[in-house]
């Protein structure tokens, strides 16, 4: 195997043995000062062994006992690999992903597919960009009360009726029940969507 494909492969292999025994200061190391760290889905940079650190600490604070599979490694060039790994952990604290919402603790086990395209200078981390399916994550994190969301969407219902039956002169009323269907929307969408929720 060519040296820059060994570099590619030990590096991948020295980055995550070491974040699954939570050596997070040997991960850390393993960046260049000037390395990009680029989180795609959640349109974040970041930079260097800081960047490495602020990022896994997002994902411990949620997952604390997250463990990262290599799963495959892919040579796209000199110095340049495409990683496929498997995240798996318990979703016990807040996960924060920007645009998407906050994840509160569900108490879920997830599992992750990620992809991350890799660029090795000397040995050590110079580019890194990670990707994976947003929805995947919310679809195994979110679950919606169903009764209750049933009990907001027959309110929503019953206020609708009486909107429609409303004389367009009366319009103290109609500000009173649109007021009270305006409640009653949100609260159906943070049953549905409690991530948008900070």
């Amino acid at each position: 195997m060519p040296h820059d494909e060994l570099a590619c492969e030990s590096a991948v292999h020295q980055l995550y043995d070491a974040f699954n025994g939570r050596r997070l200061e040997e991960s850390a190391a393993l960046f260049h000062d000037d390395a990009v760290l680029e989180h795609i889905p959640i349109g974040r940079q970041q930079h260097g062994p800081e960047g490495f650190r602020e990022f896994t600490a997002m994902w411990l604070r949620a997952f604390p006992d997250a463990r990262v599979t290599v799963e495959r490694i892919e040579h796209r060039g000199p110095g340049r690999c495409e990683v496929e790994l498997r995240a798996t952990g318990t979703h016990e604290g807040a996960l924060d992903l920007g645009g998407y919402g906050l994840f509160k603790a569900s108490g879920s086990t997830g599992e992750l597919r990620l992809r991350q395209l890799l660029e090795i200078r000397d040995g050590r981390i110079g580019f890194s960009s990670l990707s994976f399916d947003v929805q995947d994550i919310v679809q195994q994190l979110v679950t919606v009360d169903v009764p209750a969301l049933l009990k907001r969407l027959d309110r929503i219902r019953d206020l609708h009726t009486r909107v429609a039956g409303l004389s367009p002169d009366d319009t103290s009323t109609r500000r009173t029940v649109l007021d009270r269907l305006g409640s009653e929307l949100d609260a159906a969408r943070r049953l549905v969507r409690p991530y948008f929720d900070r």
